[in-house]
């Protein structure tokens, strides 16, 4: 009953008075696992899952996973785990706070083997598994650390392991298996940066692929990509696309081009208030700039920017987006409505819950009684920010 009332608090919110009254209890009764569990899941919400992004504690979440490996030794894996959440949760946390030699640390504790292997869904959504997700938390953290021999390995590992569902949750291992190999096996790493693009359509890739080809001498190629990187970015973010206009302008052909793009560098850094470059300032003396202290950087990048297949790129990213169709005709009942805007869940016949909403089912009258028959189809789509799988019910209809 102890462990439980701690489960109701901590559920309820009272997070502290959750984690008060199990620190009490635990020193009284330090061998009932039921305490101990649930104990563990308020430490992992109170220092990891609360955890407030800018003021991330890195000893604070080290220690609270070793506590929690501790209160769980008796199963520490599991299709939930306490202890399994916590080390990929800390080690998301600890990579964006540059503390990736901790998160390594951590990682590396885990026993792989007994890492669950399969999928699961959560709130109508497909969440990639334990062992997905530690091999791309594994992953991000030998790429933050520059350990390029190993990330290659893992990425390896993780593309033939078999426990990546689709193309989708296997994209961040492409990617980074492609930075893996920029030096060592450069065509190897094109083709997997190509089938990153096959899903992506963000500039800083179309970055890498350039400078991969400006590596392997490639330059026309190289230029034409850097035009369409330029094309993809939002110009209020120029200041993180630094390296991408001083690639571009050391294989610039046309001297016009070359001296906006170096003179875009030095104007952008002169307007955050940064030290000069020393690329951008050797260039700039040989092609005899003057002060760019006024230089119209935005305007200069706009003009080189190639956004022509930009708009095509979208529509089909936004048809992609739609997903693969999973059952044609679907058969569903009404299970609940979610408040606020027109969505709920519905359980469809050999496939469970999935999510559903007003905008993609016009032809129902909202709102449906719960246990109401509809037949539509089911659609599964991939979020790559979240990297998470999900499968919604569209065109629904009444079934007749």
């Amino acid at each position: 009953q102890i462990g439980a009332e701690i489960t109701r608090l901590r559920k309820s919110g009272k997070v502290k008075e959750a984690l008060v009254l199990g620190e009490k209890e635990i020193l009284n009764y330090s061998d009932n696992w039921q305490i101990r569990g649930a104990l563990a899941w308020v430490i992992y919400t109170d220092v990891i899952k609360n955890a407030i992004e800018g003021q991330i504690q890195p000893l604070k979440i080290r220690d609270a996973v070793k506590r929690i490996r501790d209160l769980t030794s008796h199963g520490l894996y599991g299709e939930i785990s306490a202890y399994v959440l916590a080390t990929l949760k800390g080690s998301e946390l600890l990579n964006s706070s540059n503390s990736s030699i901790i998160a390594m640390e951590l990682l590396s504790e885990v026993d792989f083997a007994q890492l669950s292997k399969e999928s699961s869904r959560f709130e109508g959504k497909q969440v990639p598994s334990h062992a997905a997700r530690w091999f791309l938390q594994m992953s991000e953290t030998l790429l933050e650390l520059e350990r390029f021999v190993e990330l290659e390995s893992i990425c390896s590992k993780a593309l033939s392991s078999g426990v990546f569902k689709n193309e989708g949750e296997r994209k961040w291992i492409r990617y980074r298996r492609a930075l893996s190999l920029e030096t060592t096996n450069p065509l190897e790493a094109i083709n997997e940066i190509d089938r990153f693009l096959e899903s992506s359509n963000d500039w800083w890739a179309f970055q890498v692929k350039a400078r991969l080809l400006q590596g392997l001498g490639q330059t026309d190629e190289a230029q034409l990509l850097y035009r369409r990187a330029l094309g993809r970015i939002n110009m209020k973010d120029l200041e993180f696309a630094v390296n991408l206009l001083l690639g571009f302008s050391e294989i610039a052909v046309d001297v016009e081009i070359k001296k906006d793009l170096v003179q875009s560098v030095r104007a952008l850094r002169v307007s955050k208030n940064w030290k000069n470059d020393s690329r951008a300032e050797q260039l700039a003396i040989e092609l005899g700039l003057k002060d760019p202290s006024d230089f119209d950087f935005r305007t200069a990048v706009q003009k080189i920017a190639d956004s022509s297949d930009l708009q095509s790129s979208k529509r089909i990213q936004k048809q992609s987006d739609l997903g693969k169709v999973v059952v044609a005709e679907a058969h569903a009942v009404v299970k609940k409505l979610l408040d606020g805007n027109k969505h709920g869940f519905v359980t469809v016949n050999g496939i469970g819950d999935c999510y559903f909403r007003g905008t993609d089912n016009p032809k129902l009258v909202w709102p449906p009684s719960i246990g109401a028959k509809n037949i539509g189809r089911v659609i599964e789509s991939f979020d790559p920010k979240k990297n998470v799988s999900s499968k919604r019910f569209m065109d629904g209809m009444p079934e007749v």
